[in-house]
């Protein structure tokens, strides 16, 4: 579970933190939310809707704003991604 979480964290905050860049990431959809019976599987609610470490790893990076830091002196860079950006027509 420990390394599902992180898993999540990390690869959710990369492409978040790619969503303004070339890269264009616009969502993120992750697969399975709950389980149906249970065993070992990669959702991140057990069968009886209890969050699993995952769960709590995927709510961070669904914060309305996350900050990362990336890389290491010198090329080092942090970032801060809002969860949504506001579109206003001209």
């Amino acid at each position: 579970q420990a390394q599902q979480a992180r898993c999540y964290e990390t690869a959710f905050a990369r492409w978040r933190r790619d969503r303004s860049s070339a890269a264009g990431t616009m969502g993120i959809l992750y697969w399975q939310l709950n389980a149906i019976w249970q065993g070992p599987d990669w959702s991140t609610l057990e069968h009886d809707t209890t969050p699993r470490l995952a769960h709590y790893a995927v709510a961070r990076v669904y914060a309305p704003l996350l900050l990362t830091a990336t890389g290491r002196p010198p090329g080092a860079r942090a970032a801060a991604s809002p969860a949504a950006t506001n579109a206003t027509a001209g």
